[in-house]
């Protein structure tokens, strides 16, 4: 026993004796909680843990506990002292952890509101003293307590200043990316605290269209901007021609009219949201454009998006439609207009019945000659009937330049079965087909997700994997999953 405790020791004595700088590097890849948490190994690891470098302060990470997951009905007097609890311990650290080296970014995932203005805003402060660049500030109610029908509104929001990022004397703001969720954008801007952003997400932010125009007018390195559920924004204008911004996310403001874009750089837009005016000018460089139309007149929004925006958008190459409408409903042009510069087309159609004469697919292939990739995402309910008889008379649309065709949620109904012989008749470069039960959903800004398909639908594949491998030719890479 003395043996083991004497090389227990040993080993012990040449962990406490590491160089700082290996210690250092230690601490900066455990999570917050598990650093401060060192403190306690000896005397010299006591602030070691101030060399931490990224700092998210959340439930678990400062109240040390995963209660808030399994008490839905907390009181709102329970819900308070959590509050001050989580505020106390944020203050402490903060103070301690303002004596170490440089702060990369700041997170604070918690429900707090005005009440806790001051110490949000010491936080915030004490980060751009130490050089933070990214800041993400999430107080919404979901970060911290789950929903019991008491409204996230119960007390007011907490109100975001630019002056909060007052740089210490002759020194910069850093700040690069900074996310906001659930608070007020507050007035007035500073252009000297905003000037090195690079990337600004608000989500359930107050603010309106004066004051996003002052941010932007204040951002002159913005390169990406997401705005999600602001509901102050009536009618959007980047008229910047000069701005840096690259890629424009815009989801769920449903209060929107219009949106103004002048952006030579400007090279991304994804929408989400009602059927809006868009006015595009100087857009030299937007070729990529994702639209999801929900709520009301989702069929003009569709139809706009496949007979009039690549036309507003003449060097457009790659556009993202999002269709939860029937595709028969949409009002596509017999001799409508030719566009000559989309290469990629990706279409999510929901839902995709058995009635559909398909009339769109030739349209597709008619009024978009340059394709080279088509991705269709179906989302075909799995209780379709299947039709006595539906007579589907399709002209002849030759295809020359398709040469890699994606279809995914592909049940092997009769609809989807002669979409896709009709495809494989028309599309004559065709050199890759990929076909898979399971659908595709898309995420934003090139991210998809793939959903677990049924076993039935998997089972059935064999048999369409059977009948693809007759039918097309040795020519074409098949890809069944």
């Amino acid at each position: 026993m003395g043996r083991k405790r004497l090389r227990h020791a040993q080993r012990r004595d040449r962990f406490l004796e590491l160089p700082d700088g290996i210690v250092s590097t230690i601490i900066s890849m455990l999570p917050l909680r598990e650093a401060v948490r060192t403190s306690v190994i000896s005397k010299r690891w006591r602030y070691m843990w101030t060399c931490h470098s990224d700092l998210k302060f959340d439930f678990v990470n400062v109240l040390w506990s995963r209660a808030h997951h399994r008490n839905a009905q907390e009181s709102q007097s329970k819900r308070q002292v959590q509050r001050r609890r989580f505020v106390e311990r944020v203050d402490m650290i903060m103070h301690q952890r303002c004596l170490g080296p440089k702060i990369n970014s700041l997170t604070v995932h918690f429900h707090l509101g005005k009440e806790f203005s001051s110490h949000i805003d010491h936080w915030i402060s004490c980060g751009v003293m130490k050089g933070v660049e990214s800041l993400d500030l999430d107080l919404s109610e979901c970060t911290s307590f789950r929903k019991n029908g008491v409204s996230s509104n119960a007390f007011e929001r907490y109100e975001f200043h630019s002056s909060v990022l007052t740089p210490p004397a002759r020194g910069r703001c850093n700040l690069k990316h900074l996310r906001l969720n659930s608070c007020t954008f507050a007035a007035p801007l500073s252009s000297n605290y905003l000037n090195s952003l690079i990337t600004v997400e608000l989500q359930r932010v107050c603010i309106d269209d004066e004051m996003l125009k002052d941010l932007l007018s204040n951002c002159l390195l913005l390169k990406k901007l997401s705005l999600h559920f602001c509901q102050d924004l009536f009618n959007l204008k980047f008229l910047n021609a000069n701005h840096q911004l690259q890629f424009l996310n815009i989801k769920d403001c449903l209060r929107l009219n219009e949106i103004e874009i002048s952006s030579e750089n400007l090279m991304r837009l994804e929408y989400t949201g009602p059927s809006i005016s868009f006015s595009f000018k100087r857009v030299c460089k937007l070729a990529e454009v994702y639209l999801n139309y929900t709520r009301a007149n989702r069929t003009g929004g569709a139809t706009y998006a496949l007979t009039q925006l690549p036309r507003e958008v003449p060097q457009l190459e790659k556009l993202n439609l999002l269709s939860i409408l029937s595709m028969k409903a949409l009002e596509l042009p017999d001799n409508g207009p030719v566009f000559t510069n989309v290469k990629q087309l990706f279409m999510t159609i929901y839902p995709f019945v058995d009635e559909d004469k398909l009339s769109w697919i030739a349209y597709i292939l008619r009024t978009f000659p340059e394709l080279q990739k088509l991705q269709l995402n179906l989302f075909s309910p799995s209780f379709i009937k299947q039709p006595k008889d539906i007579e589907r008379t399709l002209p002849e649309c030759p295809h020359n330049n398709l040469t890699e065709l994606e279809i995914n949620g592909f049940y092997g109904n009769r609809h989807e079965v002669e979409l896709l012989t009709y495809l494989l008749e028309n599309t004559i470069s065709l050199s890759k087909l990929l076909v898979g039960t399971s659908q595709k959903a898309f995420k934003g800004f090139d991210n998809w997700e793939y959903e677990e398909s049924c076993s039935f639908y998997e089972s059935r594949m064999k048999r369409v994997s059977d009948w693809l491998r007759q039918v097309i030719p040795d020519t074409v890479l098949l890809e069944v999953r």
